[in-house]
């Protein structure tokens, strides 16, 4: 008992901190990929990622409470330390790289009475030119995920380096092909990523006919050509699960699982629970009507995103489904929109799993018998009447504000700290007259953010 108290004693400290903590830290020293003869070497690795406050989200203690995840070291010394350890310090033979990490983040959701880790990646490989120029080899995605039932938040590390490993494999693979998609970039657009519209299949004109084996053949529409294989798209009448196709000779890919979607020369379709989904074009967005969630809990909304669209795609896994949502769960066709960086799919309404922000919504109340103006630094932010609500949706850090409220010619200052990934609730008021500010807790916050939810009020104006 002796030897057992001092390790249950650490173990209870351990756990103490980890409930108390206000972050996550997640670090790759010491993990290395098991890559032998790979034609390139990193010289370089950038960070080009538009959200760059943290790597994502974490949830943390028995409520599962949101706080975000950083990396031990900065994020590019800890990808140039994972390259140098995996790839080795011969170079002989090899080409230098330079690595541009476009997006990066990680989020957790519960699935049914599993937690799930996600990541989605995107990683751009270039090759610097004499004239100070950038030679862009591809630019590649990637998802992953894994469970726990205790905790999932230490599985982040695996699966960046899970992620990053398939866009390795993804850039081998396509080098051995011969298929790099060149693209000349200016030393001024090094930390910038690519746009939509540098990516090929987002060009104007059909598509090339043939299969697609992983989301990268697709994103440059560079489609494999299968013996004796004409594609062509029947429509599923009375489809169950939004607008369905199938291959008319299905048959002839039996022998090809590996199949991330199809190409019929006209349009482009991918692989969802074992049906041909047709992609449409929307300007610079890429969108497809597929299954969503059984249920419009925020939890199951989180769990579509992460590989809805083949799984592990950007690598060499395709095939119908990678993501947390099964077949028989999923719910009406909701319309998502594809990540041409990382191959995932979003919601329109992004899932608070996903969102990098602090919420603060403020409710006039029902009761309120005058209009209530709200004003931010000065500036009118809206005005509510009872019963309708504001959200605000505010970027990383977190900084407390000062909001003026006036109703019936009076005045009042009320001061706000909101959180990271939480919603703070400010209900507006009149008492004798005056506005008022109060920050409910318990069943009244509970009743307030179920009446937004279940869409029994309205949005009183727009941010």
């Amino acid at each position: 008992m002796r030897v057992l108290w001092p390790l249950l004693v650490a173990l209870l400290t351990t756990c103490s901190t980890r409930l108390a903590a206000q972050e996550y830290t997640v670090s790759l020293a010491g993990k290395q990929m098991n890559f032998k003869n790979f034609p390139y070497y990193v010289v370089q690795v950038t960070d080009a990622r538009t959200q760059d406050y943290c790597l994502g989200i974490a949830q943390v203690g028995p409520n599962h409470r949101r706080v975000p995840v950083f990396s031990k070291d900065s994020l590019t010394a800890e990808l140039a330390g994972l390259f140098a350890r995996s790839l080795g310090g011969d170079t002989t033979g090899r080409h230098p790289l330079v690595v541009r990490i476009n997006h990066l983040f990680v989020y957790e959701t519960m699935v049914s009475s599993e937690q799930e880790a996600f990541l989605e990646i995107s990683l751009s490989f270039l090759q610097v030119l004499p004239d100070g120029r950038y030679l862009e080899l591809a630019t590649i995605g990637a998802t992953s995920r894994r469970s726990s039932s205790l905790d999932v938040s230490s599985k982040h590390d695996d699966n960046i380096i899970s992620g990053i490993y398939d866009c390795l494999a993804t850039l081998r693979e396509r080098a051995d092909r011969g298929v790099h998609s060149l693209r000349l970039v200016p030393a001024s657009e090094l930390y910038r990523p690519p746009t939509p519209s540098s990516f090929p299949i987002m060009k104007t004109g059909p598509n090339q006919a043939g299969v697609f084996q992983t989301f990268s053949d697709f994103l440059y529409n560079t489609p494999q050509q299968v013996a004796g294989l004409s594609v062509v798209l029947v429509r599923v009448p009375k489809a169950e699960r939004g607008v369905q196709y199938r291959l008319e000779r299905e048959s002839q890919l039996l022998g090809n699982r590996n199949i991330w979607g199809v190409s019929d020369g006209n349009h482009a379709y991918a692989v969802i629970f074992g049906d041909y989904y047709r992609l449409e074009r929307a300007g610079d967005s890429l969108l497809v009507m597929a299954p969503g969630p059984a249920s419009s809990d925020e939890a199951l909304t989180g769990a579509v995103i992460g590989g809805l669209l083949g799984g592990v795609v950007g690598g060499a896994i395709g095939g119908a489904i990678g993501g947390a949502v099964a077949e028989d769960k999923a719910g009406p066709p909701t319309r998502f929109q594809v990540d041409l960086l990382t191959s995932s799919l979003t919601p329109v309404n992004l899932p608070n799993a996903r969102r990098v922000e602090a919420r603060v919504v403020l409710f006039c109340s029902e009761f309120a018998n005058a209009p209530i103006t709200v004003r931010l630094n000065g500036r009118e932010l809206c005005t509510l009447e009872k019963g309708t609500y504001h959200r605000l949706r505010l970027p990383p850090p977190a900084e407390a504000f000062t909001l003026t409220l006036e109703a019936n010619g009076k005045t009042a200052e009320a001061k706000v700290q909101p959180a990271m990934f939480a919603t703070e609730l400010c209900l507006l008021r009149i008492v004798k007259g005056a506005p008022r500010l109060d920050q409910p807790d318990g069943e009244t916050r509970r009743k307030l953010l179920r009446q937004i939810a279940d869409e029994q009020v309205v949005e009183g104006c727009k941010q």
